[in-house]
């Protein structure tokens, strides 16, 4: 779960093991987020990331990959 916050500082990796170690996470993030997306296939969500590529980086080179980690 770490790795994919190795960019952020220290403080805040802190406050996610806390949460962690509490099993408190899930439920601050259903607090946050209480709405979860409708992207839950390989298909619908390389759809979604192909339109936000289009809107937003229309230059760039297509996209190569886009998978839906379960």
């Amino acid at each position: 779960m770490l790795k994919y916050l190795n960019g952020y500082n220290e403080a805040l990796k802190n406050q996610v093991k806390t949460l962690i170690k509490e099993e408190k996470l899930e439920s601050y993030l259903r607090s946050r987020y209480p709405v979860a997306h409708d992207y839950t296939t390989d298909k619908s969500l390389y759809l979604y990331v192909s339109e936000l590529k289009n809107q937003y980086l229309k230059k760039a080179s297509p996209l190569s990959k886009v998978v839906y980690d379960t």
